[in-house]
Order: C-alpha cells, then structure tokens, then sequence
C-alpha cells in the first residue's frame, strides 16, 4: 500500500508539468453472447484529460472529474440531468446503485450460494511483447475459476457450479510511458481513479466476499491498458448454455487512437441546460437505459405474437413460447410451456425450455425439478 500511495502522491504532484500536454484516448467497447444476441454490440469510449480535469463519454453518461477539488460529476446526456459528489464516496455509490440491480439483491437461494462461492486465481505474463497503436505493449493473462455449492434442495440434481473467467490486459511498457505523449497521463489518470474512486469499493458491494480474490487479481499491476479481453464460460447442466469450456459471455477494450491535440474547454464543463438530482437518481436513470437498449428495439418484422389458442397444436405452442422467450418475456414462456407439458408431460424440448425460462426468472428450485424429468443419458 505504501508504494502505491507513493505513485499517486509522484503522480500529482507532476500533475501541473503533465498537463502541459491536452491527451485524448479513444477506445472501443465490445460484447457478444450467444444465449442473449441483443449483447453483441460495439460501443465507443473517449478519455479527455486537459490540466486538473478529466472527462470520459461512454454512450449517453458523460463523467467528469476536478482532480484538484476531488469530486465527480456524473451526466445523463439523455435526460440532462448531473450530480457532483466527493470522489472519495464513488465508488460506495455506484456499488450501492449496482446492487440493486443483482439477481442476487432479492437474497433467497441466489443469495446462498453466492455466500458459498469460493475463487482461484492464476497470474502470469506470457513475455511476449506485442505492438499496438505504435506502442510497445506487454501482455498479463489472469484466470480465475470460482466454484458455488447448490442449496441442499438442488444438489440431487445440480451439487455444484463453477464459472471461469479469462481475461488478458495488454498495458504499455514502462519505456513507453515516457517516449509516447498522453501515456503518462493516462497512468496518472487510472492510479488517481483507483485510488480516490476507489472502484474496489464498488466491486464489494455488487460482489461476494468469495469474488474478493479475484477482484484484487484483476486489479493488480494495472496502468496505461492499451488492450484487454475477458471471456466467461459456466459449467451448469442448463439448457441453452454452451458446454464445457466455450464461453457465453465475451467481452473486449481496445485504444483505436491517442492524441495530444489541444481540447476545447467546454468538454469539462456541465450543459447550461442540465439540472441537478441526487446521484442515485442520475444513476438509475443511465441504468434504466442501458437494460433498454440491451434488451434491444422490437424488429418491425417482428410483431409480438399473439399468445396460442388453447387447442393450437404442439409446434405451434413451441414455436410462440421460443418467440416470447426470445423476446425476454419470460412469464408468457413459461405458461406456454407448461401447457405443453400439462399435455404430453414427455416433450424433451418443451421441457428443456421450460427449465431454461424458470431459469432466467431465477425460479432455480423450480427450474432444477424440470431438469430432473428429462432423460440422464
């Protein structure tokens, strides 16, 4: 801890000899699934860093940062409305917001078997240097397996589940950080926001204690990311999810450019037509957003379907239940199914869908019961 409170304290009191140089870096955001398609998006992420003053736009939030007052200020560009905080209270307040937001915040067996999750992690760097954007880079892999007991109910059918998540960080060289205009800054930037944010804090409150080795993995050694990609993979006997090793959840950061050209000073200013709201409401009104758009436009080519008439034949009901499924409206999935099933309490694929919309409505007991109707070999 001590060296670290060391590199931040070198860090600002360089600040005004660094800000000499206005830097902007320009990153691409990326995820793909294949259970949820509406993930498979690109999204761009601009770091502005001008004297005291830094900006980064993600989509519609804006986040602005007074490195000399110490304070943060959030924006939803959609709803123009901002907040300004202490940055030492960010990170408890974008983890308290993201909480909410849980599967796991309604407790119940969710809940249990986060408490029983225990993680293993494994660091190495490969030695292999690797050139982006003209930057000489150096690679670090972490992977990191964490395993979850099954409530008692559930063990029968399902004892245990584990998630392995990889992710690779391509940081710039020590030598570079000096040779390339804005690296420097850009270290500065992220040592001053994992300190004073305190993005740790954040991670604890949304996390479990059992994630906590992970979490501190992750973080570890991290300054000046050029490039990071993480992959997520789930061994779970759930219909739908991919088998083995394959991952479900794929995601990428990558810098596309980084400038020292000169930044207007209005990008660090609040909107005159903005208002001010606590920052709690700021926050769910960005996180209302982001679920809308992730759960994507309905296609025009698409209508929602009338739900089946009651004596609609079987391919019929599938078809409709896949449809709703598909659409996330996993209620009218789920009645649908278990209409099917009512009738031919056999139907390997009605009842595989079955338990995969129990799933996602967190039913796990409900969801594990229909899994141990269908056929073990």
């Amino acid at each position: 801890m001590r060296s670290f409170l060391t590199a931040v304290s070198v860090v600002l009191s360089l600040a005004p000899t660094l800000a000499s140089a206005d830097t902007t870096i320009r990153y691409t955001f990326s995820t793909s699934s294949p259970l949820t398609p509406t993930l498979n998006q690109t999204h761009p992420m601009v770091i502005y860093m001008k004297g005291n003053q830094g900006a980064t736009v993600v989509d519609a939030q804006t986040t602005l940062v007074d490195f000399s007052r110490q304070q943060v200020t959030i924006i939803d560009t959609v709803r123009r409305k901002y907040a300004t905080i202490p940055a030492s209270e960010y990170g408890d307040k974008i983890g308290t917001s993201m909480a909410t937001i849980m599967p796991a915040a309604g407790g119940g067996m969710a809940s249990e078997m986060l408490k029983s999750m225990k993680s293993i992690c494994d660091t190495k760097k490969p030695g292999t240097p690797e050139t982006i954007q003209g930057i000489q880079a150096e690679e670090r892999d972490v992977s990191c397996t964490m395993t979850m007991s099954m409530p008692d109910s559930l063990k029968a059918t399902m004892p245990s589940m584990s998630v392995t998540l990889v992710e690779r960080v391509w940081s710039a060289a020590a030598s570079e950080r000096m040779r390339v205009p804005g690296l420097w800054q850009l270290s500065g930037f992220e040592l001053w926001q994992n300190f004073f944010m305190n993005p740790a804090g954040a991670l604890g409150k949304m996390m479990p204690e059992g994630m906590k080795p992970m979490i501190d993995a992750m973080q570890k050694d991290q300054s000046a990311t050029l490039r990071m990609s993480t992959e997520i993979s789930m061994k779970m006997p759930m219909p739908g999810m991919p088998a083995g090793d394959t991952p479900f959840m794929k995601m990428s950061e990558d810098v596309v450019s980084l400038s020292t050209e000169l930044i207007d000073d209005s990008l660090f200013t609040i909107p005159g037509d903005c208002s001010a709201e606590p920052f709690e409401d700021v926050m769910k009104g960005i996180t209302d957003a982001v679920v809308a758009a992730a759960k994507g436009p309905e296609p025009a080519s698409s209508p929602k379907p009338a739900p089946p008439a009651s004596g609609a034949d079987t391919k019929t009901k599938l078809e409709a239940a896949k449809q709703y499924a598909g659409r996330m409206e996993y209620a009218t999935a789920e009645d649908i199914y278990k209409q099917i099933v009512r009738g031919e309490p056999n139907n390997i694929e009605a009842l595989k869908g079955l338990a995969s919309v129990l799933y996602h409505e967190d039913k796990i007991e409900e969801s594990a019961a229909v899994l141990d109707r269908l056929p073990k070999n």
